[in-house]
């Protein structure tokens, strides 16, 4: 396999944006994206609180500069590094300049495609990571991305490397949506049920719009037979405790340790460490969050882990409340981000977890929704199993593919 070297300006522009200033932005319009949109994009995460710039500002800038279009890329470039998206079909938005860096005009002996799959290699993180400056904050600087040198195939192998890499990903995208239409399924019932109070009655009617009789508690009005309690009386709420610092490695000695939320996110865990001295010990089907800094995010483990500072677990005292308990604590983290903005409430005692009030169901409702929602949770974990071995295939074969180790007829 012959490959041939390019410095990466010789191939395809790299820009970044014209500035925006908060008093461009708008409650509607057009979206403006940084990086943690871009980060949570690339991974299928529905986009929430987004900042807009009105379409007059937007069609200015698209007539004299230029904006993204469909095959072009964005490159997170401040914080979290190094992760590419590329832009999709009929997508309008613009970007935060210095967050991320724009590749765009692909030239004829590069696909955006194989160069997307380059940055996420093995090869292509080290070469980012070699160019980056900072020391509390990373960065990339479109002057040392411009000088990136790189080697490349003919076009026609790339786009054969292209086929083979998209097949894995569109099986990864396809799981993500799957996940997010169940994740979206079980909220919308638990929502029904303990919120507006319409789980089904002895009839299997809605209750509360059927005449349930309904009872005044100091959360106001509940479902007769059902009570006001703290999550102290359904769960175990055990805070992390950081492990001796001599007890770190990266040999896959002793247990994966989770330091905080960035261990974690979308269900699946990466811890960065281990550790032979762990404090605080998961069980399986235990429910970890962050407690630190990034609050909430629950996420159940199938496993043992170490759980640092940065974390805690919630270990339901039945079975039969797992799935409710779960989704109390998502409701209970939009509770405590409401009250404390995120960014000045960032640090949750053990006391404020076990003092949170909340509306109890009777347990035969309960039951009920566990027998509900069993299923569907069982769903979403077989297909994050599934996007781990997709994953695990995809980077087995990358660096090969990229390297001719594996030669395409």
């Amino acid at each position: 396999m012959r490959f041939e070297e390019y410095i990466l300006k010789d191939i395809v522009d790299i820009r970044s944006s014209k500035r925006i200033y908060y008093k461009d932005y708008v409650s509607q319009g057009i979206p403006f994206y940084r990086s943690k949109e871009i980060i949570k994009k690339s991974q299928g995460v529905y986009l929430e609180e987004l900042l807009f710039i009105n379409q007059e500002k937007f069609t200015e800038i698209k007539k004299k500069y230029g904006v993204p279009k469909e095959g072009d890329m964005l490159l997170t470039s401040v914080g979290t590094i190094g992760v590419p998206y590329l832009v999709k079909e009929n997508e309008e938005f613009y970007f935060k300049d210095g967050n991320l860096t724009w590749f765009t005009n692909f030239s004829n002996d590069l696909s955006n495609e194989y160069l997307f799959y380059w940055l996420i290699s093995p090869i292509g993180k080290r070469k980012l990571e070699s160019i980056q400056i900072g020391t509390s904050q990373k960065a990339l600087t479109m002057i040392k991305l411009k000088e990136i040198c790189i080697k490349l195939p003919k076009i026609d192998y790339q786009q054969k490397v292209v086929t083979i890499l998209n097949r894995l990903r569109k099986k990864i995208e396809l799981n993500d949506q799957i996940i997010n239409t169940l994740e979206e399924t079980a909220t919308t019932l638990f929502n029904h049920w303990f919120i507006d109070f319409e789980f089904p009655d002895k009839s299997g009617n809605p209750y509360k719009s059927s005449g349930g009789k309904m009872i005044e508690s100091e959360l106001g009005e509940i479902p007769e037979g059902w009570e006001v309690s703290s999550l102290k009386n359904i769960t175990e709420i055990i805070m992390g405790q950081s492990p001796k610092g001599t007890s770190y490695n990266n040999e896959d000695m002793g247990l994966p340790l989770i330091n905080g939320a960035s261990d974690f996110k979308n269900g699946f865990v990466n811890p960065k460490k281990y550790t032979t001295e762990p404090k605080k010990v998961t069980k399986q089907a235990d429910i970890i969050f962050g407690v630190r800094a990034t609050i909430g995010n629950p996420t159940i483990v199938q496993q043992e882990y170490a759980i640092g500072r940065g974390a805690g677990i919630a270990r339901v005292k039945n079975n039969h409340y797992q799935e409710f308990v779960f989704l109390l604590l998502e409701e209970m983290f939009k509770y405590f981000a409401n009250t404390g903005s995120g960014s000045v409430y960032i640090n949750i005692s053990k006391n404020d977890f076990e003092s949170y009030k909340f509306i109890s169901p009777s347990f035969e409702v309960i039951l009920k929704f566990h027998e509900s929602v069993m299923s569907i949770f069982e769903l979403i974990a077989n297909k994050r199993i599934e996007i781990e071995s997709l994953k695990e295939l995809r980077d087995t074969l990358l660096p090969k593919l990229l390297s001719g180790e594996i030669e395409l007829e």
